[in-house]
């Protein structure tokens, strides 16, 4: 999300990263983009949880959608790095408004699925353009 943090302020969004390492083990953006100024830091999983994201199984993180996502990776000239956390534990985006309700809930099936972040904003938009 990181490449589309102009159009992100335009809309008023902030993001929240959720790390569950210790802050020096936090993963930045390594393509010059400008990090988050400020993230939290959730080593007990109480959110990962709260959200329903537990662990992933061997195939949703290993599977063909995984290594494919990796191959792009490595073809846009970026190194894989191993990982000292867990490696089993699902991603997910949830979207939250300023009054508290849950607009988007996406628990990642494995590394790669992620939503399109266009998608997030489209929906963001719509959202800001019913409220008016």
């Amino acid at each position: 999300m990181w490449q589309q943090h102009k159009e992100l302020e335009r809309l008023n969004i902030a993001i929240l990263p959720i790390s569950f390492e210790a802050t020096d083990k936090v993963a930045l953006p390594a393509d010059g983009e400008n990090p988050p100024t400020y993230f939290y830091i959730d080593t007990k999983r109480t959110l990962y949880h709260y959200f329903g994201m537990f662990s992933a199984g061997f195939w949703d993180i290993w599977g063909l959608q995984s290594w494919i996502a990796y191959l792009k990776l490595l073809l846009k000239g970026q190194k894989l790095q191993r990982s000292d956390g867990d490696v089993n534990q699902r991603g997910g985006n949830v979207i939250v408004d300023p009054e508290g309700i849950i607009r988007l809930h996406h628990i990642g099936s494995g590394p790669s699925d992620r939503p399109d972040v266009d998608a997030i904003i489209q929906l963001i938009d719509q959202l800001n353009q019913t409220k008016r």
